[in-house]
This record gives structure tokens, C-alpha cells and sequence, in this order.
């Protein structure tokens, strides 16, 4: 006998500012600002300058752990999920860590020939703030916050996390392993907690994200008449997950489902 449980695994949703999100947009939101295009680099340093003033004040006021990281290979949510342990963390913001890492940002270019500055969309890098979370109804999860034009905004979030959040809050009883379920109490009750996932207000509940940790996007977008965010998923991972009562229902296939991950899977290759 087994049970199955289709669950979001993982989820990122973008935000950006409509318009900027284009050399040509920037600039009409410059020219709307005021701001010629050879003053770009000043004005996008005061901006970057504020956006990093509000979060790390923020933090330091609710006394929350800042950290700067210079490892790219360090999991990031293992330093968060250290972190609010160590400080006993239970509900609220977590920690911000800062770190610098690829993009894609507006930098001033020249055109020789012309005699003119354009500005461009190009690969770079930046510093990225992470404000880690542990959400009421998401658990814990990273809300990125990109200091240089154009400011996106990323919400990571994880389906397992928040069902396991959901089930903490509902009283049902499971035992978890890294990423995955090996043992839940009532599979019913854990399925109904997966469709009320795909009620959710998503706009509402991402909005607040957005204003706790970009404080300044209203400011922003307030230069320039019907410029707004909007959200959009930018990865996402659906999974389902087969449970197993005893593992003598298990044993006849086992062999078919190595084999079928070895020869179908690319990560495990």
C-alpha cells in the first residue's frame, strides 16, 4: 500500500518594477525623475545606498543577526536556520545576509561614434540582501532584494517547508528527512493541507513580503506615474511524493525505480 502527496517543492516568484526592466524604459523613468542619463551612476548609488540603510537598520533595531558572506558555496539557508537556533528565533525575521552575485543591471556605456551615452542591460554583479523569514504560513523562506538597478525582487520558497508548517499547526504528527516526508501520521489530513496550498492569495501575501523587505519600492515607483512591480514565477518545481506503508510493499519494485532514476535522471548521473 502507498499513499501519494503532489506537493510544491520549491517555488521562486520574481518582482520587477514594469518599464525599468528596459534601457529605453530607464530611460523614460530617468527623464520622468528628472535625472540625465550621465548622472545615472550617482543617482542609482543614492538609491542602492538607501535600500541597504533600510534593511540593515531594520535588522539592527530588532536586534536580528547580520552577516556578510564571501563564500559562494555556502548554503545559505543552512546559516539562516543555524542562526535562528542560535539566537532562538522562533517567528519573525530571521537574519539579512549580504552577499555579492551575478545579475543583470544597467551600466553607462559610451558610443564613440555618436558622442553619446546609452545605457545598457548587461550581466554584472551586485550585492544581493537576503531577509530570511520564518513566515506564519510559509515557514521559513528568503525574500532578495537586488541593490542595483533594477531593483528586482525574488521570494524563495519551499512546498515541503510549508506543509510541514502547516501540519506542525494542525497537530499531525511526521517524521522529515533533509527535504522529504518519510513518515506522516494522516496522509488525508496532509492532502487537504496541499489543496488549501492552491487557494492561496498569492498577490496579498508576497505584497507584504515585498514591503517589509523593500521598504523604498513605493518611493521608486512613486517617480514616475504607472510604474509598478509585478510578480512572475521565475522557477518552480512540482513533486510528487509515494509513501510507503511496510517495506515489504516496497522491495518487489525497488529495482525498477534505481534503475529508472539512474537511466532518467540527470542529476544522478
Amino acid at each position: 500500500m502507498s499513499r501519494a502527496l503532489s506537493v510544491v517543492r520549491s517555488i521562486a516568484l520574481s518582482r520587477y518594477p514594469t518599464t525599468v526592466v528596459s534601457a529605453g524604459g530607464l530611460e523614460i523613468y530617468l527623464n520622468s525623475c528628472r535625472v540625465l542619463v550621465k548622472d545615472f551612476a550617482d543617482f542609482a548609488k543614492s538609491m542602492t545606498e538607501r535600500i541597504r540603510k533600510a534593511a540593515y537598520d531594520r535588522f539592527r533595531q530588532l536586534g536580528r543577526p547580520i552577516q556578510y558572506l564571501d563564500e559562494p558555496s555556502l548554503s545559505k539557508e543552512d546559516v539562516a536556520r543555524a542562526l535562528a537556533k542560535k539566537h532562538g528565533i522562533t517567528t519573525g525575521p530571521i537574519c539579512l545576509l549580504a552577499c555579492v552575485e551575478p545579475c543583470l543591471s544597467f551600466q553607462l556605456r559610451g558610443d564613440r561614434q555618436a558622442k553619446q551615452l546609452h545605457l545598457v542591460l548587461e550581466r554584472s554583479k551586485c550585492t544581493h540582501l537576503y531577509h530570511y523569514f520564518q513566515h506564519p504560513v510559509f515557514g521559513q523562506l528568503h525574500v532578495r532584494v537586488q541593490t542595483w538597478f533594477p531593483f528586482s525582487v525574488d521570494v524563495c520558497l519551499n512546498g515541503r517547508q510549508w506543509l510541514a508548517h502547516q501540519m506542525d499547526q494542525a497537530g499531525i504528527a511526521y517524521r522529515q528527512r533533509d527535504n522529504c516526508f518519510v513518515w506522516i501520521q494522516d496522509c488525508a489530513k496532509a492532502r487537504q493541507l496541499l489543496e488549501q496550498q492552491l487557494r492561496t492569495n498569492w498577490a496579498k501575501l508576497l505584497d507584504r513580503l515585498l514591503k517589509l523587505a523593500h521598504p523604498l519600492y513605493r518611493q521608486i515607483t512613486g517617480l514616475m506615474q504607472g510604474l509598478h512591480y509585478y510578480w512572475s514565477a521565475s522557477e518552480s518545481e512540482y513533486a510528487t511524493n509515494i509513501l510507503f506503508d511496510h517495506p515489504q510493499n516496497l522491495q518487489p519494485i525497488y529495482q525498477k525505480f534505481i534503475g529508472q532514476a539512474l537511466t532518467s535522471l540527470v542529476s544522478l548521473k
